[in-house]
């Protein structure tokens, strides 16, 4: 009997030895910082499951002149590699993770700012992120805390956090011994040679090569019209509330500056299908409601003398890269050009709203956005879109029918009833879901 419990013991340590030996060489989350070898685990196919995990130890191993925040369509959308970057303000790291809040985005700054020294954060803003569907008054003033906080290096309020070693041993833990872990390790060794892998590089970008796998199997045509009846029935719900909390903006812009980083903060685009879903939910007075107090809060930051000025960009209007024709269904040959689907965009784009970000590039998208423009800024985003809708009723009656099929399936007594409304009028004061 003690042999036989020996011999499971010195098999369990084994196989333990083993497993940890695995993980630690392929490092499948880049958390050990094992070196990224050719044909082994230089793409990172795991981590792109784990950002809120990965990108706070991966720029722990670097040193970013410029620290990008935002959500996924930064992370798909602003490479870090890109040569529109000014050399002065390379390397570039990409802290944009999928899914966040702007109160989110502020603790992963928080840790950015702690790990490295920034000399400019790029702010990226979509208002999708701000949404809420319950009232922001209504929160409890003391910070929840999050599953992401242990492995910060410092607290929203940018003070060190006591947690922050036992975070990081947990997450090690998990790296190197976990299960998970090695078959995370095993399913990236066999995805190497795949040309098609998405993946996160060390510079916490996503190379989202998924993106031309949906294109090539459903064509552009189905990966937009899947995206839009998913806001479709976010923005019919949203229109019943319209909370959005955008707050959180002061205080990444204020701990940025603190730190000694100039700051631009970037309204990024969307495709016209997504505004004109905005539209037809009635919703688009409330998304200029939201420009309106993101002009506010900066222009509220600018009030300090002894700070750089922060610049904000709107880039989301209607343009030659926001209303690109989308290919018919069934087409599986035609590409758009400049995104993939209504909110993310192609690096190809991505590229250019840096070049315009760093002085330079094509004029034909972006302003710089000020309360003096503000309302002039509005009023011809609003005149762009009458003019969009009244060349495109195929497409606004496309929408209409999703905007018509969603309330039916919520509410009966809609169903079978007349969207002409929708595709005639070109007036926003007109449209069917008229802003109360």
């Amino acid at each position: 009997m003690q042999r036989f419990i020996l011999t499971w013991l010195l098999g369990l340590i084994v196989i333990l030895g083993f497993v940890v030996g695995v993980n630690i060489i392929i490092d499948p989350y880049g958390i050990v910082g094992s070196p990224r070898i050719d044909g082994l685990n230089r793409y990172k196919v795991a981590a792109v499951d784990w950002p809120r995990v990965t990108k706070p130890y991966l720029i722990t191993r670097t040193d970013p002149a410029t620290l990008v925040m935002g959500s996924s369509p930064a992370d798909v959308g602003l490479d870090p590699s890109s040569a529109a970057w000014s050399a002065d303000r390379r390397p570039v790291f990409n802290m944009a993770i999928d899914g966040s809040s702007p109160r989110a985005q502020l603790s992963f700054e928080q840790h950015g700012l702690a790990a490295a020294h920034p000399k400019l954060v790029v702010i990226c803003l979509t208002l999708e992120d701000s949404l809420r569907f319950e009232d922001p008054a209504l929160d409890d003033k003391t910070p929840k805390k999050e599953e992401f906080d242990d492995r910060m290096k410092a607290t929203r309020s940018g003070a060190p956090n006591p947690d922050y070693a036992h975070g990081r041993f947990e997450d090690y833990l998990f790296a190197v011994a976990s299960t998970r872990a090695f078959m995370d390790s095993l399913r990236t060794i066999a995805a190497q040679s795949d040309p098609s892998i998405t993946y996160q590089s060390p510079q916490g970008y996503l190379h989202a090569a998924k993106f031309n796998v949906w294109a090539k199997t459903e064509g552009f045509h189905s990966l937009v019209t899947d995206k839009d009846e998913r806001y479709v029935g976010i923005y019919l719900r949203w229109d019943k509330v319209s909370y959005f909390d955008i707050e959180p903006l002061l205080s990444m812009i204020d701990a940025a500056r603190d730190h000694g980083a100039q700051v631009v903060v970037a309204i990024l685009p969307n495709y016209a299908d997504q505004m004109e879903i905005r539209r037809q939910a009635g919703v688009t007075d409330r998304f200029d409601a939201w420009k309106t107090r993101v002009t506010e809060l900066v222009a509220e930051a600018n009030q300090a003398d002894d700070k750089d000025k922060v610049t904000l960009w709107d880039f989301n209007g209607f343009n030659r890269y926001t209303t690109e024709t989308l290919p018919p269904e069934g087409n599986h040959v035609d590409e758009l050009q400049w995104f993939w689907e209504p909110v993310h965009f192609r690096p190809e784009l991505g590229s250019i709203l840096i070049e315009r970000m760093m002085g330079k590039g094509p004029d034909d998208i972006g302003v710089v956005l000020t309360p003096e423009n503000l309302a002039a800024d509005i009023a011809a985003f609003h005149e762009a879109q009458d003019k969009w809708v009244a060349a495109h009723p195929a497409d606004v009656a496309r929408i209409a029918r999703m905007i018509a099929d969603s309330r039916c399936s919520t509410d009966p007594s809609t169903c079978g009833k007349d969207i002409a409304t929708a595709t005639i009028s070109t007036s926003a004061a007109e449209t069917v879901g008229t802003p109360r």
